[in-house]
């Protein structure tokens, strides 16, 4: 059987639209993403410093100009990690009517500032305490108890 020009006509078109669908058929999507999440940083704990009992007072006595003693201090890392020192002081309070802090010099305190400290670990160093003469009476300082104090950041 022969198949007349409108037929073949319709069949080639609907072949065309069978072409046509199929290419809008073909579509993407772009996206993006992200993902956020938070950890906690340990909080630092003061170092611990301990100043050496048996080297305060060892045999020297402060008298104006006299002998120097000298202090040993330790400082420790009780933390994991390592810190490091960023600043270390020494320093003298005398509780005594008539007697001043300013009666009394520190002197070379060992520098340990930019010292690492692992944690655990300790670093040592010493300071020289002298009482000065400053011209004045210092009677008030006879018998005077002084307390030291190292401060480390």
């Amino acid at each position: 059987m022969a198949i007349s020009k409108k037929k073949k006509f319709a069949v080639a078109g609907g072949v065309g639209a069978l072409v046509i669908t199929a290419s809008a058929a073909f579509a993407y999507w772009t996206s993006t993403g992200s993902d956020d999440a938070t950890a906690q940083v340990a909080d630092e704990n003061s170092w611990t410093v301990l100043i050496d009992d048996a080297t305060i007072g060892d045999g020297t006595t402060l008298t104006p100009d006299g002998d120097t003693d000298t202090i040993s201090f330790t400082i420790s890392n009780d933390e994991e990690g390592t810190k490091q020192i960023t600043g270390v002081s020494a320093s003298v309070a005398v509780t005594a009517a008539g007697c001043s802090d300013a009666d009394f010099a520190i002197t070379n305190l060992t520098d340990l500032v930019g010292d690492d400290v692992a944690g655990g670990g300790s670093v040592g160093g010493t300071f020289d305490v002298q009482m000065i003469d400053t011209g004045a009476n210092q009677d008030g300082c006879k018998g005077a108890t002084l307390t030291y104090t190292v401060d480390v950041s």
